[in-house]
């Protein structure tokens, strides 16, 4: 995987929509999928050293477990991995 990231005024001149402010508006969802809840955890504890926030608490939905990431400028990144004999199991019964 690879990414860019561009300053707002070279994004701008190449797009014909408003930028928006991340902090108040929701653009996307952007998820990446890593091996083990170790290597989350390893990518979520660099984040908050560099001025990032987790926003909202650790998602454990059996099969699936994420935590999310908020950059100080407001975008939010999930990370997360998936457990395929939890998937392959279905839902938990209630």
């Amino acid at each position: 995987m690879s990414a860019m990231v561009v300053p707002h005024p070279s994004f701008s001149t190449s797009r014909s929509k408003e930028i928006v402010d991340a902090r108040s508006r929701v653009q996307g969802l952007f998820a990446v999928s890593v091996g083990s809840r170790e290597e989350v955890g390893e990518v979520l504890g660099i984040g908050p050293a560099s001025g990032g926030a987790e926003p909202v608490a650790v998602q454990d939905l059996g099969s699936l477990w994420a935590r999310g990431l908020e950059d100080p400028d407001g975008p939010v990144r999930e990370f997360l991995c998936t457990d395929p004999a939890a998937a392959d199991a279905g839902p938990p019964r209630e």
